[in-house]
């Protein structure tokens, strides 16, 4: 099936128009060159960062040392330097892997160490 065969210019109901584009990004592939997309993300890793030290948690942003960045670090408080938990945003970096052993076996590799 391709993304053709969904013509848009009728009456489509949301899920046949929904499929029609993702046939589109699976056949044409998906990276996001929006600026404003990236900023996106960085609002929500904030966001998210917030939320969780009102919970009481620490955290850390964008840790890494390489072009690899953890988005958000939940740090332990019990043993300084160890983190509880590494949380990937699905951002510039995620839509511009190779492939999809790039996009998800790889990066969750890196987190398992």
């Amino acid at each position: 099936m391709r993304p053709e065969d969904i013509p848009l210019n009728r009456n489509l109901s949301h899920g046949s128009e929904d499929l029609h584009y993702f046939l589109e990004r699976a056949r044409n592939g998906f990276c996001n060159t929006d600026p404003a997309a990236d900023s996106n993300i960085e609002g929500a890793v904030k966001a998210v960062c917030r939320e969780l030290e009102k919970a009481g948690y620490q955290c850390r942003m964008n840790l890494g040392v390489s072009n690899f960045k953890i988005n958000l670090a939940i740090l332990s408080l019990r043993h300084e330097g160890h983190m509880l938990a590494g949380i990937l945003f699905d951002g510039k970096n995620y839509a511009q892997a190779a492939t999809v052993r790039d996009r998800d076996l790889l990066r969750e590799s890196v987190l398992r160490g």
